[in-house]
């Protein structure tokens, strides 16, 4: 295993508790690797590219990490400000609190984007599963961790929030 990738499962078991059962793949590029929970989405890995590390949420989505679009804390390195980030983000989508969606023209992959469950909303309107893409309008496909979803869940109430 990658000293990045042991930096990811330190921050990963701080973070996310439990700690997810995590394998090690060899590569190239050599990733930790979290088996899926629901087949529509596959599985999560975090690779180590060299100079920057990727999470791959199965068939879904991919987002990179690397030096130029990671803030340094006081004290951390950005080798260690990365692994920080990514064990942030993994933890994140394995509690269900991000969502993709992946946008469609008739049977086309047009593009993906992922959010925040309870702050933000995909840029196209979701297509329930099962139902057909419409052909010559945008529509998407949205998931979480834990499988496809119809519609995004409600955000949580917060305890600070008026009834």
């Amino acid at each position: 295993m990658t000293e990045w990738l042991k930096l990811v499962v330190e921050r990963l078991s701080a973070v996310c508790v439990p700690a997810p059962p995590l394998a090690f793949r060899k590569g190239p590029p050599p990733a930790l690797v979290i088996a899926e929970v629901h087949p529509a989405v596959g599985e999560l890995s975090v690779e180590d590219d060299g100079d920057e590390l990727t999470v791959c949420v199965g068939r879904v989505y991919h987002q990179h990490f690397f030096p130029m679009v990671t803030e340094p804390r006081e004290g951390l390195g950005m080798t260690e400000a990365i692994a920080r980030d990514v064990a942030e983000f993994v933890a994140a989508v394995l509690a269900d609190r991000i969502f993709f969606a992946v946008h469609y023209d008739g049977d086309r992959v047009v593009s993906f984007e992922s959010g925040v469950v309870g702050e933000d909303e995909p840029s196209y309107p979701i297509q329930p599963a099962g139902e057909p893409m419409p052909a010559g309008e945008t529509r998407s496909r949205a998931y979480l961790w834990s499988g496809p979803v119809d519609r995004l869940p409600e955000p949580e109430p917060r305890g600070d929030e008026l009834s």
